[in-house]
């Protein structure tokens, strides 16, 4: 399995990189180009773009994936596919009528001190709609395992919508309007390419029964798709109460963060369908547990480097005024390493328990609403950031626990727990030098790099990150 996941996994990584990773460049241009507000009106579009997807897709690309990865005829698997894009379409399409007649709604509630404008607002509908074609056959790419067709599609796509934001603002001036230019006119060009790349697969063969079956599996997902976006998002409408600006710091916070997603996004892809396909084999569980090991070891070690340059990452990529986001994007980083550890819970899915998950999460998303509540008040974007860092953890540990009574695996709980503390000891002693302390910037990056020498030593003499044993896994 490590072998499959490293290639598989590092080939997602590598097409993230090349997308996701290279749109990260784009912060210094949008921060100094835009104003914290103008950020923070993209920040609260996108909260409302995840919440379309959430709801309008039914999650159903997540029935569609967890039935076309298995080993089925052609024939079934066009059948799969071509119902799971007949509804999306038109589930999408029926959504853009509905936020045209009720727009001025939508932008009331996500609206603060400064008013989102309607042009905006509909041109970011418009782009989310045919952006969920383009993210519905690319998880058809990645369930069949066509890892170089998917990595080629995500490159151009983030490649040519960069070069257009850019042409748009550096030669029109449209402002914001140039990011949904760029969708719009980028989007379809690829999604035809994918349909290249799927065509076998693509067929007018439009399936009630084949609809029913998926929907019955990614249904239940919904309400913890939602909630998911509560636990995750929340903290958005609190910030935005403070004022947009505030929101626009939060949100550049959470993009620099997101290079964490980027690593685990590639992993998840290549995870999820090699286990539908290995479940049942006695070496699966042990080797999921190693996959675990090394993922924890190397994980916090990249959080902790990230975390410890943060003011760094800010005064190189951004202006003054976003200074003050190096204070939460350590929460930020641990967060979303948390957040990546589902990826080892797997029983639900395996075990067909997804009823269960939106029980989970509604809990998770209920104290991070009063979290927030509670913190925001008091610490602002800290507390915000600790709220949802709170509620994840609480989600994830609710998860492993059930997860671990489907699907038995043999993880090395202790020592991670272990690891996990002397990795948030790290963290605080940083936090604390840099708020008590007045050093100058030489003598603070060498005592960071002396923490990064220290506690990659005890991650290998404790063999969290054992390359002896991945050299073999990987012959």
């Amino acid at each position: 399995m490590i072998k499959e996941l490293l290639k598989e996994g590092g080939l997602y990584t590598v097409a993230n990189l090349l997308t996701k990773g290279v749109s990260l460049m784009l912060i210094p241009f949008y921060v100094n180009y835009f104003t914290e507000s103008e950020y923070g009106i993209l920040g609260m579009l996108g909260v409302f773009g995840g919440f379309i997807g959430a709801i309008v897709s039914f999650q159903l690309y997540q029935g569609m994936a967890r039935y076309i990865a298995e080993d089925v005829p052609l024939q079934k698997k066009q059948q799969i596919s071509s119902t799971a894009t007949i509804f999306t379409i038109t589930s999408y399409l029926l959504f853009f009528i509905i936020s045209y007649f009720f727009k001025d709604f939508f932008i009331d509630i996500l609206s603060s001190d400064v008013r989102i404008k309607d042009e905006f607002f509909l041109l970011s509908v418009s782009t989310v709609c045919i952006n969920s074609i383009f993210y519905l056959f690319g998880t058809q790419l990645k369930s069949l395992r066509k890892v170089n067709e998917f990595a080629i599609t995500s490159f151009l796509h983030s490649i040519f919508n960069i070069l257009l934001i850019i042409f748009f603002v550096m030669k029109y001036d449209f402002g914001l309007n140039s990011i949904f230019y760029a969708g719009l006119i980028v989007a379809p060009i690829i999604i035809t390419l994918q349909i290249y790349y799927l065509k076998e697969y693509l067929i007018v063969k439009f399936s009630f029964t084949e609809l029913k079956r998926q929907l019955k599996f990614s249904t239940p997902l919904i309400p913890a798709a939602v909630a998911y976006l509560l636990l995750n998002l929340t903290d958005r409408f609190f910030i935005k109460e403070i004022s947009m600006s505030a929101n626009g710091i939060y949100e550049v916070a959470f993009k620099f963060a997101s290079v964490i997603n980027i690593i685990l996004l590639g992993f998840q892809s290549a995870l999820a369908p090699i286990l539908y396909q290995k479940h049942e084999q006695e070496s699966t569980k042990k080797e999921l547990a190693n996959v675990f090991k090394l993922f924890f070891g190397a994980g916090t070690l990249g959080v902790l480097i990230l975390s410890l340059f943060s003011y760094e990452t800010l005064y190189i990529f951004t202006k003054p005024s976003y200074y003050e986001a190096q204070y939460i994007m350590p929460l930020f980083y641990t967060t979303l390493l948390i957040t990546g550890l589902g990826m080892f819970s797997p029983g639900f899915h395996l075990k067909h328990k997804t009823k269960l998950i939106p029980i989970i999460v509604i809990f998770s998303a209920g104290i991070n609403i009063v979290l927030n509540y509670i913190l925001v008040n008091k610490f602002q974007l800290v507390g915000a950031a600790i709220a949802t860092l709170i509620s994840i953890t609480v989600n994830n540990f609710l998860f492993f626990i059930i997860s671990q009574r489907l699907f038995k695996t043999p993880y090395p709980t202790k020592l991670a727990l272990l690891i996990f503390i002397l990795f948030t000891l790290f963290v605080g002693i940083n936090y604390f030098i840099t708020i008590k302390f007045n050093i100058s910037m030489f003598k603070i990056i060498l005592i960071k790099l002396a923490f990064i020498l220290l506690y990659s030593f005890i991650l290998f003499k404790l063999k969290m990150i054992d390359l002896n044993e991945l050299k073999k896994k990987t012959q």
